[in-house]
């Protein structure tokens, strides 16, 4: 998305700076996900666990690489199919570290658990796949002035209907797993702080800025489907995720056991019996 938005041309009545500051929060963003990715892998080696559940990374991975060929540019290209492997490279570490731990109590997922993630990243890629060629067969948001041709599919508001749905089904999940856990094992304040101040900066930050100056080419992003999206995606990572991972905190320091499996990772039949 990155060269079509950094070189748009916008209408006269849109001021200049729009696309150069919605540019360089996405920048910005992209790079704190980088700083959270790492500690991602960091974390999830220390703990031997890991915080991404198995949807988030199918949706994160099936959309980056799915994307990658899919966009025209080759430096477009070449960037995104680079996150892709990077996330890859981080699920290969994390996989390799928290799958005893995470998958102990199920051996048949446990030795086959690359076989189900392949299987659910091949469903979700097609699926990618077929919504973009989709988009971008019926030239959706052609004609928009200073962004598009008469011929030619918004490249940014395909990314945003994509990234979105990424945002709101692996927040949910990651929610989800911290809930039936019961435990902050494979996690870290950090690792949400960077993602959260990513995601703010890059996604609505980048796209909230030209909205709101231009928003005849951007009208999407308050539409009703994007506006429910939001609320799922911003609900779950910047309100219920950090009171539960605080209220679980609080347990944990209180020397409560909650969830099937405490921090140290003994399952709680034996601590009960020793």
């Amino acid at each position: 998305m990155f060269g079509y938005c950094a070189f748009d041309t916008p209408p006269p009545h849109v001021p200049s700076h729009v696309v150069h500051v919605s540019t360089i929060l996405l920048v910005l963003g992209g790079s704190c996900y980088i700083v959270s990715h790492f500690l991602r892998i960091h974390t999830s080696a220390r703990t031997k666990s890991y915080d991404w559940p198995l949807l988030a990374m199918v949706l994160n991975t099936g959309c980056e690489i799915t994307s990658g060929f899919l966009v025209p540019a080759w430096y477009e290209r070449a960037g995104t199919l680079t996150w892709g492997l990077l996330s890859l490279y981080g699920i290969q570490k994390m996989f390799a570290a928290g799958r005893k731990r995470e998958w102990g109590h199920a051996p048949l997922v446990e030795r086959n658990l690359w076989v189900v993630f392949g299987a659910l990243y091949t469903i979700w890629s097609v699926g990618v796949y077929l919504f973009s060629r989709w988009f971008l067969d019926n030239k959706f948001g052609a004609g928009r002035v200073g962004r598009t041709g008469p011929h030619e599919a918004d490249w940014v508001e395909l990314a945003w209907w994509t990234a979105l749905v990424v945002q709101a089904g692996a927040l949910s999940s990651q929610l989800t797993m911290l809930f039936v856990r019961g435990s902050t094992r494979g996690t870290g304040r950090e690792i949400w702080v960077w993602h959260a101040v990513g995601t703010m900066l890059g996604l609505y930050g980048s796209y909230g800025w030209r909205a709101y100056w231009w928003p005849e080419a951007h009208g999407y992003v308050t539409s009703l489907p994007s506006l429910w999206l939001l609320g799922v995606a911003i609900g779950c990572d910047y309100i219920a995720y950090p009171l539960l991972w605080n209220h679980i905190v609080a347990k944990e320091k209180a020397g409560i056991l909650i969830g099937n499996v405490p921090q140290d990772g003994t399952p709680r039949e034996k601590q009960a019996s020793t």
